[in-house]
């Protein structure tokens, strides 16, 4: 995920924090109104459905704070802004994940690994012209799109694309 903050002031924006909630109480088995289920370890924020075996897990960079609220319940990787200059742009980057196993720890290396490998070397820009939707409508529905998939393949019993032990086919 990508979300960016463009300065149309004239003065420079700077300390800029985020609070990115992931509400879980929806999730069927991550809805129990406590942070015992939750781990925090760098930019990542878990929580561990009541079986033990799943895991949602969400990181933004860089990373202001991890944090959980057992009462709503809901999971935190809040992002800071870099400072922002006038007429400029700046960025922060997210992560949301389903994971299927028992060591939560494991697969925050692999995700480490996954985002060391897959850094762009620029940014870029994409603008959309012409009748259709908003872009912000796109940018949505493509992300729910992905999401409906992984959480579909992480939520059943009869996984495509992972498995139950937690490693991918």
């Amino acid at each position: 995920m990508d979300l960016w903050l463009t300065n149309g002031t004239k003065e420079e924006l700077t300390d800029l924090r985020v609070q990115v909630c992931t509400l879980l109480k929806g999730a069927k088995g991550f809805e129990a109104q406590t942070n015992d289920n939750k781990f925090f370890s760098g930019p990542y924020a878990a929580c561990k459905s009541m079986d033990g075996k799943r895991w949602i897990i969400t990181a933004w960079e860089p990373l202001h704070r991890t944090w959980a609220n057992s009462k709503c319940p809901c999971l935190h990787s809040d992002p800071k802004f870099p400072d922002c200059p006038p007429g400029e742009t700046v960025r922060v980057n997210g992560w949301l994940s389903f994971y299927k196993g028992v060591d939560v720890k494991e697969e925050f290396q692999r995700l480490d690994q996954l985002r060391t490998e897959n850094k762009p070397k620029e940014k870029m820009t994409v603008r959309l012209r012409g009748e259709g939707p908003k872009v912000e409508e796109l940018i949505v529905a493509a992300v729910h799109e992905e999401v409906e998939k992984v959480h579909h393949s992480v939520m059943t019993d009869a996984p495509s694309g992972g498995s139950t032990d937690g490693t991918r086919r």
